[in-house]
């Protein structure tokens, strides 16, 4: 505890008294840092504006000045201007927020994420004014809904980058099952899902959250919940406990049919976050229905190099980007995109394409002339050079998707020698 000054008055006629400084860790445990509140996901595509809602740093000694940092790999990120909060890097990849903690929960309020691909992770850390930090990710996805191929564990072929300021301390395991079907209307049980941690002690914040289904419990337990009956359910207390309350999670439709990603995502006491999703289907029987299809095969398959290198500025040939499906007829779309280089392909008869000369490039066609496109792809480097992903997706005519990235590392021009 740092105590700059205290000044202590004793009035004439009076006899005095005594001044008593209390330092609240004494009261509340070892461990005082902050605890950041997410969501475990957002829904955002490649361009466009969303509202990241929900995000809100608490600390048992609210006083001082807190430094909080909201970062990801290539989106835009912005906050409104808020009296008492000193703001940097504003509409870029990495802001920093400082000041007090009620102005920089109001500054998280307005916060506002502009994608730039096809998934990344957004981490938001916090330090208190003691120094003690935490942080918390969230993963931004521009998928509405899961394809019929399921829904990944993290957006697709992402790989989690590391904690800006966990360290050692290991994320929760969350397990869930893979799909959930439930009748129009209908209210279920979802089970299988729980979680574990390697330190299962300490307080832990559970978030399961849709966008439509409505979420109860109904075990008897000293969990505090928010959100019974919504679509999105808060629960904070021990592992044993809401492991207990996840046991008897239901799950009621109210959309009529269609699919959605329900997501659950667990803090620790650290401030360390696993996240696992469930893929619902809300399917009627049918009542004299025609003879049914074949159900659709799996997701497309793209070949793509794990890594290109690049001349910065340079406009060059990108090979050996194809995709192959087991049912190569019907409409398929193929989205090329990344954050800096420009993207082209050849005219090509029977592919629409959209976005050349841009940094997302869309071809809609017959899988064979797609890929006919895609042999003519080009992609102009920034002259600044310097390393991103390129994604490429594929969906097929049933819906199944499939995304695979490239690593591009574009160089610097030498400089110039002269005898």
């Amino acid at each position: 505890m740092l105590i700059d000054h205290v000044r202590a008055y004793a009035y004439p006629g009076t006899g005095g008294g005594t001044v008593t400084v209390t330092d609240p860790s004494e009261n509340v445990g070892a461990s005082q840092s902050p605890s950041v509140l997410a969501p475990g996901q957002i829904k955002a595509g490649s361009g466009a504006k969303v509202a990241v809602e929900g995000v809100s740093i608490a600390d048992t000694w609210p006083g001082g000045s807190f430094e909080v940092t909201v970062s990801n790999a290539a989106g835009r990120l912005h906050t409104e201007a808020v009296a008492g909060v000193y703001g940097s890097g504003q509409a870029a990849a990495s802001i920093t927020l400082t000041g007090g903690l009620a102005s920089i929960n109001a500054a998280l309020a307005t916060l506002t994420y502009e994608g730039a691909g096809n998934g990344e992770w957004i981490w938001v850390s916090a330090v208190d004014p003691q120094g003690q930090k935490v942080s918390s990710a969230i993963i931004a996805s521009e998928t509405a809904a899961p394809s019929t191929g399921g829904a990944p564990s993290t957006p697709p072929g992402l790989v989690a980058p590391a904690d800006p300021v966990q360290g050692t301390n290991d994320v929760p395991v969350v397990t869930t099952p893979s799909t959930f079907s439930i009748d129009p209307g209908a209210t279920g049980a979802i089970t299988g899902i729980r979680f574990t941690d390697t330190d299962p002690d300490g307080t832990f914040t559970v978030r399961v959250s849709g966008d439509t289904g409505l979420l109860r419990t109904s075990a008897n337990t000293t969990v505090v919940e928010q959100g019974e009956g919504t679509s999105a359910l808060t629960m904070t207390g021990s592992m044993a406990a809401i492991n207990a309350e996840l046991e008897t999670l239901t799950y009621q439709d109210v959309r009529g049919s269609g699919t959605e990603w329900l997501w659950v995502s667990v803090n620790d006491a650290g401030g360390a976050q696993g996240v696992s999703p469930v893929v619902v289907s809300v399917t009627a029987d049918p009542v004299n229905a025609p003879p049914s299809t074949p159900a659709p095969g799996a997701a497309p398959s793209i070949q793509a190099p794990d890594s290109i290198t690049a001349q910065a500025g340079m406009q060059e040939a990108l090979r050996g980007v194809q995709v192959t499906d087991d049912d190569p007829t019907g409409a398929f779309a193929v989205v090329v995109s990344d954050a800096t280089g420009l993207l082209w392909t050849s005219a090509i008869d029977g592919v629409t394409a959209r976005g050349n000369g841009s940094t997302e490039l869309s071809l809609q066609g017959e899988l064979d002339d797609i890929n006919a496109a895609l042999a003519t792809l080009t992609r102009q480097a920034d002259p600044a050079g310097g390393a991103e992903w390129l994604w490429v997706s594929a969906t097929d005519p049933q819906g199944s998707r499939s995304y695979e990235p490239i690593v591009i590392t574009a160089l610097a021009a030498p400089d110039a020698v002269f005898a």
